[in-house]
């Protein structure tokens, strides 16, 4: 029987999952793990609309 710890990765897992099937059909190269922060990040307080700008503009400074 899995621990709580254990749920918890796999649903963490899954959501990562999601969040990357639709960053790939947004196109947004992100891979993730890349996604897997940006989470931490919003989780942790950061402006999901700042991250964005900041993403967008490293992306194409990049690319």
């Amino acid at each position: 029987m899995p621990t709580q710890a254990e749920k918890k990765r796999e649903a963490a897992r899954e959501v990562v999952d999601i969040l990357h099937e639709i960053s790939t059909l947004l196109n947004t190269h992100l891979n993730r793990h890349q996604l897997s922060y940006c989470v931490s990040l919003i989780e942790n307080g950061v402006n999901p609309e700042a991250l964005a700008v900041s993403l967008t503009c490293h992306l194409s400074v990049r690319g």
